[in-house]
């Protein structure tokens, strides 16, 4: 049975490789935690806590590994890594049902996000061709909303904490 000790230290391109890889992820949460983040209250503390992920994400993505020593690379990697699982939970709680007290349809939470997404995006504003994500953001949504069977119960609104249950609970 291998465990840490036995592991072999990466070879001089392994870094590399695995940070363009992680920079890859980041780039893509980056957007959509951006595109998720106006749907959350000003006030919110996942949204203040997701601009704070976004900041950080970029910080690193400034950084380039090829000037680093070998020891410091490994660290960099395991920063890029530690910034992908922050922006994933980030995303994960923006489009959660706690941020906005709805539960949301996927046809729903996908409209969402692709409306989000025309209303930022500086291509999308400007022209009436759209960048290549809101494409992507509207064909899911159409794919969901022509989908019937997998639409789910309407958009309910949950009850606010502190009150007292009444006869619809």
């Amino acid at each position: 049975m291998a465990n840490a000790r036995d592991a072999e230290p990466p070879g001089s391109q392994e870094p590399t490789a695995l940070a363009v890889h992680l920079r890859g992820q980041l780039a893509v949460l980056v957007g959509e935690v951006e595109a998720a983040a106006p749907a959350a209250p000003e006030d919110a503390p996942v949204r203040a806590a997701a601009h704070a992920g976004i900041r950080e994400a970029r910080r690193l993505m400034a950084v380039s590994i090829s000037r680093l020593d070998p020891d410091a690379g490994l660290a960099h990697v395991r920063r890029l890594a530690r910034s992908v699982d922050e922006l994933r939970r980030h995303h994960a709680a923006l489009n959660s049902g706690p941020v906005t007290n709805q539960r949301w349809r996927p046809d729903q939470l996908a409209f969402r996000r692709w409306a989000i997404h025309g209303t930022t995006c500086r291509v999308c504003r400007t022209d009436d061709s759209r960048c290549e994500r809101g494409r992507r953001l509207g064909g899911h949504w159409n794919q969901l909303r022509r989908k019937p069977a997998g639409a789910g119960p309407p958009l309910v609104p949950t009850r606010p904490q502190g009150q007292v249950p009444g006869p619809w609970s």
